[in-house]
């Protein structure tokens, strides 16, 4: 034990054997096999993918560039329109009410459509007699 009554933890040396993990050597040599091809295409898979991430970064940030002065002239075409009458909330909501009143006529009709093409639409109603 070290001065002052607390323990220092043991640190393995870099060249010291690191213990081996048992449930993989409990593993068919066949298993074990493909356990470490898979980790070595993960690898290949991790490489890859910060590739693309590298790149894709640089690619966003290419069009960003490119996106500037479109999205200046966008905002100072919306700070124009600042001055205009735009409809408010409750008129949405008048808007709304009158586009469901509309639907609801348009079903009706349908409905009563419906009704009078009785069994066989092919027939008219008015043949029948």
């Amino acid at each position: 034990m070290a001065k002052g009554g607390a323990e220092q933890p043991e640190t393995p040396a870099k060249n010291a054997p690191r213990p081996k993990n048992d449930f993989l050597e409990s593993l068919p040599n066949s298993v074990k096999c493909r356990v470490l091809a898979l980790k070595n295409l993960q690898k290949r898979c991790d490489k890859i993918e910060a590739k693309f991430d590298k790149e894709f970064q640089a690619l966003e940030k290419k069009y960003n560039e490119i996106f500037k002065p479109v999205l200046a002239k966008i905002q100072e075409l919306a700070g124009e329109m600042e001055g205009y009458a735009w409809p408010l909330e409750g008129d949405a909501a008048n808007e709304e009410e009158e586009e469901e009143k509309e639907e609801e006529e348009e079903g009706a009709e349908e409905s009563v459509a419906a009704k009078n093409e009785g069994p066989n639409p092919a027939v008219p109603h008015d043949a029948k007699e």
